[in-house]
């Protein structure tokens, strides 16, 4: 019972010292405001579907107490830590070891306070959220989005997720502290828990490897909560509460057990000498100079002379050499950076191999950014951290006094540590470098490149980083107390790990702390980004230093450190040094921010999300109500491109142009300036707003609203128009978007440099929050589809022809200079090409007529690239009948578009196509893409389709059902139930991120949900006919579009008006399944309709096809289930409705007693 007493009185005593001091107002002040700051931010509830959720909803309460435990970790380092450091720094260590209590029981008792203190510090989180109802009193958000207190989630989540992390892993940290007998330890084993989260968000689930694995090694439970709040729909989000599902209940426990079991056994075998006693010295070599005689006597008779004036600038760097020095004496840091590495160049093969749409080829310009993902959250953290540890070093009693009693100035010690901190935030920044080295090495050896990771961490994330390095400098000038100053860096270096997610501030130069993005491709490589890349690195230089002289002006001096005392030294420095180096820092970063605003803004087209969402509702509230039917016969496109003055001009040639309004519509390409217009021959006013243009048709062009959407002959009358656009290339992109014009390479597609002909129905505001906040009506006026813009490519179907012409790379006005893809073409249907320039000429593999251009690393490719697309062709041929020629295949720049086919050249970006293995899933997820660009483009060109209501059925359902049916026929149903378990986890999240609700697929226009859910609603479309029968419904389809009918009728007319509602109505989901029975098998399954933001049960009954897999393509329909089948052969069942499949996994039987 004594025993207990102490330990409590020891716990009470260690949770005062904890709660003494500003820590726990600065972490709750910081902590509420940040998470207002979050629930007030748009960006932020888009990415987790949770626009029409309220503030605080269980959803956003799991996910913030979850997630922000790993910041938290390294203010728990502190906590821990100073179980046995508070004692050591005051010099009573040895006092109280020699106390006659229990050392076990001592350490256990501080322990327990740390515990106590560390699950106050998590209540900053549920006090922001019991604060939410005030930004609705106060107008911040609108009343019906804060709902209920959810104080049930509130209490779940601390129980679930805060109290076990801060018992499992603060036993860590304190065994740590033990060890190292300082900060170093606990901040070291943070940093590793840090690496393994980042293994386990980043790599594990982040590349969908492994969700079981990734719970396991997230010490936080983040992962898991992710896991299932994405899959919520917004009725769950409301109301939902986590599921203890069995991969969280055995992380809890191990995260919990193992670390107690441990330190019970550390406490257990403590010895008080090892917390009391100095580690003895390193034997060394006897020192000549001190035992020879000669020496002595030398030394003793020389005289002391005149001493040399200091050298201020050696003693800085000696000041710097003397702590960098001291961060790798121990074994924290260079533990952290052997981790580092050493996970770094496992989580990439991990990653390539366990990849969801691997396997991949670790080539640096894929391991590259991947690497900067993963490591950029710990790295903050880690910089945080080790960086804070260097500061404090010096705080030890009388030490600090003996140095500012020095004569050397301040500015010398600061110079010093600061040069130091950078230094040893660039060691940690260019760690990542070893296993971009080692991983291509090995896999690739013809793609290794020792010269692009320096350039790309060092000059590319350097400066980001040294930006928090400042940051935390400034804190720990700042505030004395070390343990607020570590909360406070920790902070502000987990509000930069949150704006580099989520981007609350999406302005770069506003983004501290957070690298520049960029895009490295093989074709371009740096070209297109040095500039960039040099000047915001600059400018976060500047910042640096701006911070840094902040820092100097700010840092104490001497035992008076009162407020006064400290404000006056603080003016006395700005007038000296520090302000000249504060002033030159600031003149520099304005400069420089006028160049990056330039770059950016006025000629890179940069704008916020909330400023695009204003743009397009104040474009519908200008332009929507003209839109009108037009029609135009075809015409001629002449474009001249100079790489060199990334300059692009076209003119282009309208027949036949009739309007019900007599007015033509378009939308600008980005960067174009206002175009000039001819009618027949006279100059023409353009109207330019919102990049959006109108032209007026006078008589020629005037036609009835009904005449214009009967599709007349080709030969009616119209207006000729003429249109001359210009496109400067010059800005930068803030999305890290490789640049189509430059001089390192041109990648033109029509949609680049021509205007859209017709309104843009993609930009019509579908979210209620977001039409209401504008002034919008509930919801916008229908539009005639003939007044749309179509679907594929710039303008309607017609007789087009098109050129295009590059000047010399040089800007010497040759043509012939480079090498150039295809510079002509004609097309009957709608305007799209695209055009390629090189300045020096890819490699070409040629097989049959069909070419792969290509650049040297992608040698080994290029043969099974083109293989796909030579069977993905014939594929399409025989489920639609036809498809359009493929001339060539070009290697597109990372990220630059999507797989299509412009014209005859099949635009494959090196993400989507080059960076597959060509094996397993992602061999097949290659070909399906092809397949279904090429479907894509012939059902658009054939129907000549706009963007009306339900378009995304035909432009995106329908190719996707081809590509899943090629993969099908050339690989077995195996590939086929992969792709489909893949794509339907895919529409689940997407139906979790829901941005606006989702009504029907033909109210919904290009939205994410759409994308994904449609393919797979249209293969269960195809399950009620069969393949043969639907692809005839699906040309009976593109006919009527073709003749004018809308695609609503057309499908009416070709499937039935009970088809054509379940596929371009609301989403539905099914979810079949087989389970074995003594002698039979039982087949059952579920069907739900989407009502109101949640999936409503259907009482229907339900029929499935069962596809045999014994190579016959032998299919039969049963049902209605529940019902029974023979076990005697292998089969896999589809749900036959338009509809998407929850788990395919449990639809197969293969006779083996394994469904």
């Amino acid at each position: 019972m004594r025993t207990l007493r102490f330990v409590a009185a020891e716990a009470w005593y260690e949770f005062r010292a904890g709660c003494r001091g500003p820590l726990i107002p600065i972490v709750f002040l910081g902590i509420i405001a940040y998470i207002m700051l979050v629930l007030t931010n748009a960006e932020y509830l888009r990415e987790y579907g949770s626009i029409d959720v309220q503030r605080n909803s269980p959803q956003l309460v799991y996910l913030m107490i979850a997630g922000q435990a790993m910041w938290v970790l390294f203010v728990w380092a502190w906590l821990f830590g100073q179980i046995v450091v508070r004692d050591r720094n005051a010099r009573l260590h040895e006092v109280v070891l020699s106390a006659p209590v229990s050392l076990p029981a001592l350490l256990a008792g501080r322990y327990l306070g740390a515990v106590a203190t560390g699950c106050v510090l998590a209540l900053s989180m549920v006090l922001a959220f019991l604060l939410v109802p005030l930004l609705g009193a106060l107008g911040v958000v609108p009343p019906d989005a804060v709902g209920p207190q959810p104080y049930f989630a509130m209490g779940h989540a601390l129980l679930v997720f805060v109290v076990p992390s801060t018992f499992g892993l603060g036993a860590l940290l304190l065994c740590a502290a033990i060890r190292a007998r300082g900060m170093a330890g606990p901040f070291a084993v943070a940093a590793a828990l840090m690496l393994v989260w980042m293994v386990a968000i980043v790599i594990l689930r982040g590349g969908d490897a492994n969700p079981a694995v990734a719970t396991l090694l997230d010490a936080s439970g983040f992962s898991e909560v992710e896991e299932q709040t994405d899959l919520w729909t917004p009725q769950e989000k409301r109301t939902g509460v986590i599921e203890m599902t069995t991969p969280l209940v055995v992380n809890r426990v191990i995260w919990t057990v193992p670390p107690l079991l441990l330190l019970a056994f550390v406490l257990q075998r403590l010895g008080r000498e090892r917390l009391a006693l100095e580690p003895a010295p390193a034997a060394s070599k006897p020192d000549r100079a001190a035992t020879d005689p000669e020496v002595e006597s030398a030394r003793s008779a020389a005289l002391p002379g005149i001493p040399a004036r200091p050298s201020w600038v050696r003693a800085t760097w000696d000041e710097a050499v003397w702590h960098f020095s001291l961060a790798f004496r121990g074994w924290g840091t260079l533990l952290a950076v052997g981790l580092i590495a050493v996970m770094g160049v496992g989580s990439s093969f991990v990653h390539i191999v366990m990849h969801a749409d691997g396997p991949l080829v670790p080539r640096p310009d894929l391991i590259q950014p991947l690497m900067g993902e993963m490591y950029y959250l710990m790295l903050v953290f880690i910089v945080a951290a080790f960086v804070g540890v260097m500061v404090r070093r010096d705080d030890r009693p009388g030490y600090g006094e003996i140095a500012d009693a020095t004569p050397a100035p301040l500015g010398t010690r600061v110079a010093g540590r600061s040069l130091a901190a950078a230094a040893l935030t660039i060691v940690f920044t260019l760690t990542p470098v070893v296993a971009v080295w080692i991983v291509p090495a090995l896999a690739v050896p013809d793609s290794f490149s020792l010269l692009d990771p320096l350039v790309y961490f060092g000059v590319a994330f350097a400066p980001s980083l040294l930006e928090l390095c400042a940051v935390v400098l400034l804190a720990h000038a700042l505030l004395r107390h070390a343990g607020t100053a570590h909360a406070v860096a920790m902070i502000c270096a987990f509000a930069m790990v949150l704006n580099h997610e989520i981007e609350v501030v999406s302005y770069p130069p506003a983004n501290v702390g957070v690298p520049p993005h960029v895009a490295l491709s093989e074709f371009t490589g740096w070209a297109p980004w040095l500039g960039y890349v040099v000047t915001a690195n600059l400018f976060k230089v500047a910042l640096a230093a701006a911070i840094v002289a902040l820092a100097w002006i700010a840092w104490p001096r001497g035992t008076a450190l009162t407020a006064p005392l400290r404000l006056r030294a603080g003016m006395r420095r700005f007038a000296g040094a520090a302000g000249a180096l504060a002033a030159v820092a600031v003149v520099l970063a304005a400069g420089v921010h006028g160049v990056l605003h330039e770059q950016l803004v006025t000629l890179g087209g940069y704008r916020s999300a909330t400023a695009e969402t204003a743009d397009d509702a104040a474009w519908e509230a200008r332009w929507w109500a003209d839109a009108a039917p037009f029609t135009l016969t075809g015409g001629e496109a002449h474009v001249v491109v100079d790489p060199a003055a990334r300059r692009a001009t076209a003119r282009w040639r309208l027949d036949g142009v009739r309007s019900a309004l007599a007015t033509l519509h378009g939308s600008l390409p980005h960067g174009a300036a206002d175009p000039r217009a001819t009618l027949d021959g006279r100059e023409a006013q353009v109207t330019v707003a919102f990049d959006h243009f109108s032209v007026p048709l006078g008589e020629c062009g005037a036609e009835t609203r009904a005449a214009v959407s009967d599709a007349e002959p080709a030969g009616a009358q119209g207006c000729t128009v003429e249109l001359e656009v210009e496109v400067r290339g010059e800005g930068w992109s803030a999305e890290g978007e490789t640049p189509w014009l430059h001089p390192s390479g041109v990648w033109l597609r029509a949609a680049d440099l021509l205007p859209t002909l017709g309104h843009d129905a993609d930009r019509v505001l579908r979210a209620p929050p977001e039409r209401r906040d504008h002034g919008l009506a509930a919801a916008a006026a229908a539009a005639a589809p003939a007044a749309l813009a179509p679907a594929s490519g710039v303008a309607p179907a017609g007789d087009w022809r098109w050129t295009v012409s590059f000047a010399g790379g040089h800007g010497n006005g040759s043509e012939n200079a480079g090498s150039a893809t295809a510079t002509e073409g004609r097309t009957q249907g709608p305007l799209d090409f695209a055009a390629v320039w090189w300045p020096d000429a890819p490699l070409e593999t040629r097989r049959g007529g069909l070419a792969a251009l290509h650049g040297p690393t992608r040698t080994r490719d290029a043969g099974g690239v083109l293989t796909d697309v030579s069977q993905m062709r014939a594929c399409v041929t025989a489920v639609l009948g036809a498809a359009p020629r493929i001339a060539a295949v070009v290697q597109a720049p990372r990220e630059r578009g999507e797989t299509a086919l412009h014209g005859d050249l099949l635009w494959l970006p090196e993400d989507a196509g080059w960076d597959i293995a060509g094996a397993g899933f992602g061999g097949w997820n290659r070909r399906a893409t092809i397949a279904a660009a090429i479907a894509r483009a012939h059902v658009t060109t054939e129907s000549g389709l706009r963007k009306e209501p339900g378009a995304e059925w035909l432009r995106v359902g329908v190719p996707g059902w081809v590509g899943l049916e090629c993969v099908r026929r050339e690989h077995g149903i195996d590939a086929s139930l992969a792709l489909l378990t893949r794509s339907g986890s895919r529409v689940s999240e997407a139906f979790g991120a829901l941005g606006a609700p989702a009504a029907s697929v033909a109210a919904a226009g290009d939205t994410t949900w759409v994308q994904e859910y449609t393919p797979l609603a249209t293969a269960g479309w195809v399950e009620t006919l069969g393949p043969g029968q639907a692809a005839g419904v699906v040309r009976a389809v593109v006919a009527g579009v073709r003749a004018g009918r809308t695609l609503a009728s057309a499908l009416v007319g070709a499937a039935g008006a009970d088809m054509a509602e379940a596929l371009l109505g609301a989403p539905a989901s099914s979810d079949v399944l087989v389970a074995r029975d003594e002698r039979t098998l039982n087949v059952a399954g579920r069907r739900w309709r989407w009502r109101d933001g949640g999936w409503e049960p259907l009482a229907a009954a339900i029929h499935v096809t069962q596809r045999f897999d014994d190579g016959s393509g032998g299919r039969r329909r049963i049902g209605p289930v529940p019902t029974t089948a023979d076990p005697d052969a292998p089969f896999t069942l589809m749900d036959a409705w338009p509809s998407f499949e929850r788990t395919p996994a449990d639809n197969v039987w293969r006779g083996d007693g394994d469904n």
